[in-house]
């Protein structure tokens, strides 16, 4: 898949070619500044 950046902020936002826009959840996560190891956080998230 190919996405384009099209904002730059604390997390940057992508466009995909369905026009749809999308975050990275590692950039996210990151920029939270969380503790919790990626893979329980994005799970916990996922369920949620």
């Amino acid at each position: 898949m190919e996405f384009k950046k099209v904002e730059e902020g604390i997390v940057p936002i992508y466009e995909n070619k369905s026009n749809e826009k999308l975050i990275n959840a590692r950039e996210l996560h990151n920029a939270l500044g969380s503790k919790r190891d990626f893979s329980n956080w994005i799970n916990e998230r996922i369920e949620k």
